[in-house]
């Protein structure tokens, strides 16, 4: 057999890690873990035809691994290649599961020019309300409220590197969901997590500055204080931010 082609820029992080970065929508990320035993395949992107690319890129380069999905909130650029997983184990948060099934087929419909394949919706099949942990393979899932109320985490002990999904970005956070509150409570559980590599659901890996920054945006959000940003795009965003929180200024 040649060479295959990976679908997607392939990064590899830590001893484990395998980072497939697609340019859609400002750039989307994949996050594989090799465990022992089984294959981690974090957020699944737009459709099947990429995750199945994936899939046999990681196994034309380490051989064949029970895979486990998993998906870190509900917006259908993270769970539309779940059909590629169907019949395994796909994990994610209970509200997670919950949105989906309500929000999901609207999804298709509004969003079906961005699909890659043919999606089905494919609802997660192993739900957690706190915590799902895999202690054989050294990693967890964990419920991380933030950019969505659904949204989870996924920590990497082997190489101590997070997958944060949308709860972190650069240059600023997307809020969609308007506790705030909360929000800052999730970024400081990572904060105390200590990783070394914060992988987001959209952009290049970081560390925790880019926890601590997004911190300090969402901290002086909370108190209303003006923030004067330049920057075309952060100021959509933070006025998109503002009209999430029901503010106008």
């Amino acid at each position: 057999m040649g060479p295959v082609k990976a679908p997607a820029k392939v990064t590899r992080i830590g001893s484990r890690g395998f980072l497939f970065s697609f340019p859609d929508l400002g750039g989307t990320n994949t996050f594989v873990i090799e465990g022992r035993r089984l294959r981690f395949f974090l957020d699944t992107f737009l459709g099947p035809d990429p995750m199945r690319e994936v899939e046999a890129y990681m196994t034309h380069a380490l051989g064949a691994k029970t895979p486990v999905a998993f998906n870190s909130h509900a917006d259908w650029d993270h769970i539309w290649g779940n059909s590629v997983f169907r019949g395994t184990i796909v994990v994610s948060h209970r509200s997670c599961r919950e949105r989906a099934i309500k929000e999901g087929p609207g999804d298709l419909v509004h969003y079906s020019q961005h699909m890659h394949g043919e999606v089905t919706l494919v609802l997660p099949n192993a739900v957690f309300e706190t915590r799902l942990g895999f202690p054989d393979e050294q990693l967890s899932f964990f419920h991380t409220p933030g950019h969505t109320r659904d949204s989870s985490s996924c920590f990497d002990a082997v190489d101590r590197v997070l997958f944060a999904g949308d709860n972190v970005e650069s240059p600023l956070p997307y809020v969609s969901w308007p506790d705030l509150d909360g929000y800052i409570s999730t970024l400081e559980s990572y904060v105390e997590l200590e990783p070394l590599v914060v992988i987001p659901g959209h952009g290049a890996p970081a560390g925790l500055s880019l926890v601590a920054c997004n911190l300090e945006y969402l901290r002086a959000l909370s108190k209303g204080v003006s923030q004067p940003f330049k920057d075309q795009g952060m100021l959509a965003r933070h006025a998109s931010n503002l009209q999430a929180l029901g503010r106008q200024s």
